[in-house]
């Protein structure tokens, strides 16, 4: 099923307009970045969970334990997470326009949610504790991806479970890699700092640290080129 394939093009042409005029008139506050991304998600984000739910079924059965997501934005993942086998989610969500609606949809599942609005980086979450970090679509817009990605596996207690869909740059030398890279100072403005030429996969291939690394790579949702491919899987902590 394609996703609203017509729509996502117009918004992304609304997106650069607006991100311009955004940047010309300095009004690129990290507040109006968010308010505008959590109304453009409340649009846009039940169709991405639709079209992502066979890999999400495949992928989140996997959650246990001590839980902590990235930037779980409204809360769409909770319900691909088995009660039977999470104790508690900490869902570090630094978009406070958006811990309404992630309230409320962790009430509605009935998982033990500990909302956290912070940055990632500055969560001061106990390392080396949790069973499983979840990050779906999230990893695109922190602000220091090594950084990050080191942080996940700081927070994993030996054996715990890195699991994640992530949108990455396309190949070098291809025309949407050029769409990509010449966009991207533009979408960063509307999409919450989302940056589309990120090599988040290559990155956590290189990292030292794992056991076992699993990576999929997939055109999903048969969106455009600026935000494909998409990577999901696994890395195992060693």
């Amino acid at each position: 099923m394609q996703f609203k394939k017509v729509g996502v093009w117009i918004l992304s042409i609304l997106a650069a307009l607006l991100a311009v005029l955004i940047a010309d008139h300095k009004l690129e506050t990290c507040l109006i970045r968010n308010q505008l991304f959590n109304l453009m998600w409340d649009y846009m984000g039940p169709g991405v969970d639709e079209c992502l739910t066979p890999t999400k079924l495949s992928l989140l059965k996997q959650v246990t334990g001590k839980v902590v997501e990235l930037g779980p934005g409204h809360g769409s993942n909770f319900k691909y997470f088995a009660k039977n086998s999470v104790t508690k989610v900490y869902a570090v969500e630094p978009n406070l326009s958006m811990h309404p609606k992630l309230s409320s949809t962790a009430k509605d599942v009935g998982l033990d949610v500990e909302i956290i609005g912070a940055l990632w980086e500055n969560s001061n979450l106990e390392r080396g504790s949790f069973d499983t970090v979840v990050s779906n679509l999230v990893l695109c817009s922190v602000n220091d991806l090594q950084g990050s990605l080191d942080l996940i596996q700081d927070y994993l207690r030996p054996g715990g479970v890195f699991l994640f869909i992530e949108h990455v740059a396309q190949p070098n030398g291809t025309a949407w890699r050029t769409a990509q890279n010449l966009i991207n100072p533009f979408w960063k403005y509307i999409g919450d700092n989302c940056q589309v030429n990120r090599e988040t996969g290559m990155l956590l291939k290189a990292m030292q640290g794992w056991k076992e690394v699993s990576i999929e790579s997939e055109d999903l949702c048969g969106g455009m080129g600026l935000v494909n491919p998409k990577i999901y899987g696994y890395a195992i902590k060693a």
